[in-house]
């Protein structure tokens, strides 16, 4: 059944209700954002280390940090709506983004509210807001830093080499290759009510029409406190392929040009139920039809990325990251206009209104985030395969450049505690992400059968394991699978 969590320990989030005094946000292990004065430095506003923020701030930024008080609120920059714009992202809450000029987009946070404001948000979205913030602040941070020359706003190695060794690192570094949208700070909007924004980067902003899928992944959904909210979410997960998966499909959009609108499913919940397998195929199934090349040319790239965030977050994010409720968003154009340079397709991690150290949460159990990213990129590739032989097309198998040991028939990777199932060219991508030495590989079936009924398909998979040292079939002590009649294939990777 997957995972279920049935003991947990739980660190009270009330303290983070109040964002606007600086000792409260000096409790979160973040390390990078300091709220409040520096000590020693006379400085009295925020910092990134030992840097004040005003020497960070760029032209582009509206309001960073902490919002102290009535004057720091009203300062915050107006946020630039663009006249008619739409925000469309898939898995959304209705009325959550406006869309701003300048390839932004505004996402409503929470987390300035303050006791006696009309607004009247529950206490565990403002929560939640301020856990966001404050990881988008870090995010920041360690960006503006990044960015200084050779670092020369750190005042000691130290500090350098915590920026080089920061857990978020590969969410803001690799350009259009980082993990999460840029922030930019807060802007408001004064409608009735003063509002605050987080400003984004818009990730449809390059596409003409974006067929766009968000994929939540983990085998838990809630934070594990023991709260109603928490067991209503666990029931929820173990009725979903989060349970077995640690990943669901909560929305896509698809165009229909026929139609000349988007699809998309009837609600959240008729998205999660289904298998993981069932929503992508009815996902792709909506995508138009002439585009057969350029879909298998965007689902390889977002793909070949889910396996190396999930080679990351297996060496480096499991122990270090605890985050709940975070998605995959991969968005690919769906209808390319004449003339003009299709968008490369796009995947990004969003919402962090459960990202945390996991220092802050060390009874919390390992949430499974790379075996989700693992079980989606098997899921786009057993679509690519499917959708090749649905139109009559032979889809080859990736290079993988590993070189094959051929002396190898009695020898395996050992077991690990979990099996992953991967194609042969995925595996070895996987392993050489993980820098080991070897990856074997055992043919269990194929991603794709030609019929029901036919035995025969096409794209072999396989378990994969990764390794530094070969061991005998069963010399690890553990009941090996090589030992019980597979054939694995050993490959030298480097």
């Amino acid at each position: 059944m997957g995972r279920l969590v049935f003991e947990a320990r739980w660190l009270g989030m009330g303290r983070l209700l109040c964002l606007l005094a600086g000792p409260v946000l000096e409790a979160s292990a973040w390390h990078l954002f300091r709220a409040g004065p520096l000590p020693g430095s006379g400085y009295q506003g925020d910092a990134c280390g030992s840097v004040p923020i005003s020497s960070l701030r760029r032209p582009e930024d509206f309001a960073v940090g902490t919002l102290e008080d009535d004057a720091a609120r009203a300062a915050v920059p107006q946020c630039p709506v663009k006249d008619g714009a739409t925000a469309s992202q898939a898995g959304g809450h209705a009325g959550a983004f406006q869309v701003l000029e300048n390839g932004q987009v505004a996402k409503i946070s929470k987390a300035f509210q303050r006791p006696g404001d009309s607004t009247g948000y529950l206490e565990r979205h403002v929560n939640a807001s301020a856990v966001e913030w404050r990881a988008y602040m870090e995010m920041w941070c360690l960006r503006r830093l990044l960015e200084q020359p050779d670092n020369e706003s750190l005042s000691s190695v130290w500090e350098m080499q915590q920026l080089e060794e920061h857990p978020l690192m590969p969410f803001v570094t690799g350009g259009a290759m980082a993990w999460a949208p840029q922030f930019y700070g807060i802007c408001r909007l004064d409608d009735g009510h003063q509002l605050f924004y987080m400003v984004l980067d818009d990730l449809m902003h390059q596409f003409n029409k974006p067929c766009q899928m968000d994929v939540k992944l983990g085998y838990m959904t809630g934070e594990p406190d023991y709260s109603w909210k928490h067991i209503r979410h666990q029931v929820v997960d173990m009725l979903t392929p989060s349970a077995t998966h640690a990943a669901r499909v909560v929305g896509y959009k698809a165009w229909d040009p026929v139609n000349n609108k988007f699809t998309e499913p009837a609600s959240k919940h008729s998205a999660s139920v289904v298998s993981l397998r069932t929503a992508l195929t009815t996902f792709m199934d909506a995508v138009p039809d002439p585009l057969l090349t350029f879909t298998l040319d965007a689902l390889r790239p977002s793909k070949d990325m889910l396996i190396r965030m999930a080679a990351w977050w297996h060496d480096n994010g499991i122990g270090v990251l605890d985050t709940i409720g975070m998605s995959v968003l991969m968005v690919f154009e769906c209808a390319p206009t004449r003339g003009v340079p299709t968008p490369r397709p796009l995947l990004k991690l969003i919402d962090f209104a459960h990202l945390y150290p996991h220092s802050e949460h060390e009874g919390w159990p390992d949430n499974g985030i790379d075996v989700g990213m693992i079980s989606l990129a098997r899921q786009l590739a057993r679509q690519m395969v499917r959708l090749a032989a649905q139109h009559g097309t032979d889809l080859p198998e990736q290079g993988h450049g590993a070189k094959k040991v051929s002396a190898a028939a009695h020898v395996e990777c050992p077991a690990p505690q979990r099996e992953i199932l991967l194609t042969r060219a995925d595996c070895a991508l996987y392993g050489q992400q993980r820098g080991t030495t070897f990856v074997t590989w055992s043919q269990t079936g194929f991603l794709h059968l030609a019929a029901p009924e036919a035995p025969e398909g096409a794209g072999p998979k396989g378990k994969c394991r990764v390794c530094d040292g070969l061991v005998a079939f069963g010399a690890d002590g553990l009941v090996s699978s090589g030992s019980s009649g597979d054939t694995w294939e050993v490959y030298r990777l480097g």
